[in-house]
């Protein structure tokens, strides 16, 4: 399970990533906003994904 120490923005372009933890899949026009600390992950995309990702502090 990944955390970061910095804000984090992701947009998801085209495709979709199914978040192994939560057990939800998450598609294209989706936006997830993440403060530091915070755990996500381990996901997997058996068909791809495009994010925007945007990392600040």
């Amino acid at each position: 399970m990944a955390r970061h120490e910095v804000w984090e923005e992701v947009y998801l372009v085209e495709g979709a990533m199914h978040d192994l933890t939560l057990e939800r899949t998450f598609t294209a026009g989706m936006y997830a906003c993440r403060p530091p600390g915070m755990p996500h992950g381990p996901w997997t995309s058996p068909d791809g994904v495009t994010m925007l990702v945007i990392t600040y502090s």
